[in-house]
């Protein structure tokens, strides 16, 4: 593995910058490589990204033939700002994932996070972004569920029988992850893993090599039957009714249903903290890193004139014979906001992102989960051959 000690921004109180020190290990050999971003324990408590249940999880990425970014929380040695209760560490996360997708070496589209302790419990806040491809959380604490979107992609969550911070009710903690069946409890290990570090690393390895190295899902295949032109509702529930579903993870299928689309609801907002560049090869593509804007303690963000990323809750399997469209909901014109959209190509699967450009000189107030836009399916007058299997497929 060749070690490098970097730096990279992250969004810091009131808009301004901060500075993270990393360390990103990549593997030998012709990449791309599949790769992992390691959060550490409380900064307050001692957490460091020299810590040994972040070593374990390193390790075992390593053996699997993939890069790792561990790096320090804000406030923490060489890293500028101050401990933010969670918070500020969700945006050093997602600034993380940001930072490594563009190393040369690292396939954006193969991402994983892992973390321990505080920083496992920041990953699963962080688990729905939509970089990430795989969830591994060490021992996090869970004296309550957490709030706001949960991971949709694969997720393992282990924990020691004889953990302190579980309490000793492990039933009651399985209740208040996202995904219940997702833990793995191992005997005689308590809250810091000593003595079984071996375990980690060979878990880690197992996890993210099936997860981040298996050969990608042959494209969607179509489905016989539908009408020419723009589906209905008839028609757009029984997508939804099919293998995988033409929009899966709907927080309200009543309410997104619409006569002639699907509305597709927010989970997060972002602006954009680098340039991005478009060449005539798509080698010369470098993608801004996007910043996430911070939801108030009831759901909302004021958001100030300017454009914005943002990134459904909902993931799309588009199949061979159809194509997509998003529109923004009316009531976002007559706010003096524009959504911005690119079209949707069959065999496409992922999460969609669209441009939200506020024009209302006074901003404009958006809550978490917010129906935005709606996605408009229109048939294909033949199946294409081969669906789409570009850079953001998956995403």
């Amino acid at each position: 593995m060749a070690e490098q000690h970097v730096t990279f921004p992250v969004l810091g109180p009131d808009d301004t910058s901060l500075t993270l020190e990393g360390v990103l290990e990549l593997p030998e050999g012709e990449g791309p490589h599949a790769g992992v971003v390691v959060a550490h324990p409380h900064p307050l408590r001692g957490g460091s990204m020299d810590n040994t249940v972040v070593d374990a999880i390193c390790r075992g990425a390593h053996e699997a033939g993939i890069a790792t970014l561990r790096f320090n929380f804000r406030g923490v040695g060489a890293s500028e700002g101050v401990h933010d209760n969670g918070e500020g560490e969700l945006a050093d996360v997602q600034g993380a994932l940001g930072y490594l997708a563009v190393q040369p070496g690292v396939d954006a589209e193969r991402l994983g996070l892992a973390g321990y302790s505080f920083g496992a419990r920041v990953a699963l806040r962080a688990g729905h972004h939509f970089l990430v491809q795989a969830l591994l959380c060490v021992a996090p604490p869970m004296r309550e569920p957490l709030p706001g979107p949960v991971p949709t992609c694969p997720t393992l969550v282990l924990v020691g029988d004889q953990d302190q911070v579980a309490g000793g009710d492990l039933d009651r903690y399985r209740m208040h992850l996202p995904e219940p069946e997702a833990l793995q409890v191992v005997a005689g290990a308590d809250h810091f893993w000593w003595g079984f570090e071996h375990i980690l690393t060979s878990a880690a390895r197992t996890f993210f090599d099936t997860v981040l190295n298996a050969d990608a899902a042959p494209p969607m295949t179509p489905l016989a039957g539908l009408p020419p032109g723009v589906l209905d509702r008839a028609n757009l529930e029984r997508l939804l009714d099919a293998t995988p579903p033409l929009v899966e993870g709907l927080l309200d299928p009543a309410g997104q249903l619409q006569q002639n689309g699907i509305d597709l609801t927010v989970a997060d907002v972002a602006w954009l903290a680098t340039v991005g560049q478009i060449g005539v090869s798509n080698d010369d593509r470098v993608l801004p890193e996007p910043q996430a804007e911070r939801w108030d303690a009831n759901g909302w963000m004021h958001l100030a004139p300017g454009p914005y990323l943002v990134t459904a809750n909902e993931t799309l399997h588009t199949p061979r014979d159809l194509t997509v469209l998003l529109w923004p909901r009316s009531s976002l014109l007559r706010s003096g906001v524009a959504v911005h959209t690119a079209v949707v190509d069959a065999g496409y699967e992922g999460r969609p992102q669209f441009l939200l450009s506020v024009l209302n000189p006074h901003g404009f107030r958006l809550q978490r989960n917010a129906r935005i836009v709606q996605m408009v399916a229109f048939t294909l007058i033949h199946p294409v051959e081969q669906g789409y299997h570009g850079h953001y497929q998956g995403k």
